[in-house]
């Protein structure tokens, strides 16, 4: 059935008696919600029975509903990153057609929601959506037990190489071209010789390739990894920069990860993540090693300094 009322379906035609309908096997007239419609296209409503279903009112959704929405889902999509800032109100509301009220109330029910804060006189910030509650101790934990950073490092693995092999299969060209730009910070940190610059573009690096994933729940709980490990290892990764050779060898696996996931072959970017961490993993364990035998010595040269004098 075609025309304005086309959600009407059409069921047994009815037979028209003086003023009597008979509809379907009912026997029953149609309410006079709609029995002009019957009359007038010849057909019934298409309702068990006969009877007819009496439309309920459409209600819009509220404005501030709709771009609370919206605002959520870049968040949810790592366009906002945690620990990031919102464009100022004013923008916002201009960018969605909207007055500031609305979307103030978008921003209170967002805050509401756990997913941004605001900070009286600094603006709205996007919260890390893995609750604190997970993060704070085992950052922690890190710091009072750097035994505990093997487990957290095949624990990136996993997650790393599950991101890098669906981003070699989902990437899209926007994907690829901030992929692109990525690479392009850590190979200018690299040719200027800046170590705390190319560790902080290698972060970035692999962010992007986790966005590239396109899996919302992969995305933050890789956030909050990356968190702990800046808590955990942030002298360890400044010496891992530091070590000669190292940034060099670094500096070609992110490549082969790059070219890996840019050519989309899946396979070859699981298993170049997979290098790439497990020499991160190593490196970072001689460095500890190295660190403890300087504490040693260390604290036996005072001992014998003490004891000297």
């Amino acid at each position: 059935m075609v025309g304005p009322f086309a959600f009407y379906r059409t069921a047994e035609p009815y037979v028209k008696k003086k003023t009597a309908y008979k509809i379907g096997t009912a026997g029953r007239p149609p309410r006079a919600c709609c029995a002009r419609l019957h009359k007038a296209w010849g057909r019934t409503c298409g309702t068990t029975g006969g009877f007819c279903m009496p439309l309920g009112k459409v209600r819009p959704p509220k404005v501030s509903d709709v771009v609370a929405e919206e605002l959520e889902r870049l968040v949810l999509e790592g366009v906002w990153q945690p620990g990031e800032r919102l464009p100022p109100e004013r923008e916002l509301a201009e960018r969605y057609g909207v007055s500031r009220a609305s979307l103030r109330e978008a921003l209170q029910k967002l805050e509401a929601r756990g997913v941004v804060e605001h900070r009286q006189g600094a603006g709205t910030y996007v919260r890390d959506l893995v609750s604190s509650n997970l993060t704070d101790p085992l950052g922690s934990l890190l710091l009072r037990h750097p035994e505990a950073l093997p487990d957290l490092l095949e624990f990136r693995r996993a997650l790393e190489g599950i991101a890098c092999h669906q981003a070699a299969r989902r990437a899209t060209e926007a994907d690829k071209e901030l992929l692109r730009r990525k690479f392009a910070e850590i190979e200018r940190a690299h040719e200027l010789g800046d170590a705390q610059a190319e560790a902080d573009a290698d972060a970035e690096f692999h962010m992007a390739i986790a966005a590239s994933a396109h899996n919302m729940f992969l995305l933050h709980v890789m956030y909050s990894v990356f968190s702990l490990l800046r808590q955990g290892i942030a002298s360890s990764r400044e010496r891992l920069y530091s070590s000669e050779g190292v940034r060099q060898e670094l500096y070609e696996q992110h490549r082969a990860i790059l070219e890996a996931i840019l050519t989309g072959d899946p396979d070859r970017a699981w298993a170049a993540e997979q290098a790439h961490l497990k020499f991160v993993a190593d490196r970072l364990a001689h460095l500890e090693r190295e660190k403890e035998r300087e504490s040693r010595s260390r604290m036996r040269l005072e001992g014998m300094g003490s004891r000297g004098s």
